[in-house]
């Protein structure tokens, strides 16, 4: 298994994305989800839900969480709905992720869990 990145040098996020299985896709996500960022991460999600069964989108290792970065899941969420494609959210109990996650109630709207089992990203 080889991981792909998807982000631009001196971005403020990193999206790194592994293909555990077929029909699998996990998109790990580092750094920061501010306004600048969150299109970046929404869109790779989105594409990704278009080869892909099963999407997991790890959060674990993130360091800020801004509203945009909220909608964008959001958006990924309901999108995954429309195509018929499972996605969870992994927080790692991250507090930068759940307190925003639980202050708007978008906590409500996506399927999160604590821990994925699989590699780490290089």
């Amino acid at each position: 298994m080889t991981w792909e990145r998807r982000d631009a040098p001196g971005d403020a996020v990193e999206l790194h994305v592994l293909a555990p299985a077929p029909g699998e896709r996990l998109l790990v996500v580092r750094g920061e989800i501010d306004a600048a960022e969150a299109d970046a991460v929404q869109e790779v999600a989105t594409r990704l839900l278009a080869e892909a069964s099963s999407l997991v989108v790890d959060l674990s290792e993130l360091g800020f969480l801004a509203s945009r970065g909220l909608a964008a899941l959001v958006h990924v969420q309901r999108a995954a709905e429309r195509a018929g494609v499972s996605l969870q959210v992994v927080t790692g109990g991250n507090r930068a992720v759940l307190r925003p996650l639980q202050v708007t109630g978008v906590d409500t709207q996506l399927h999160l869990v604590a821990h994925r089992d699989g590699p780490a990203p290089g």
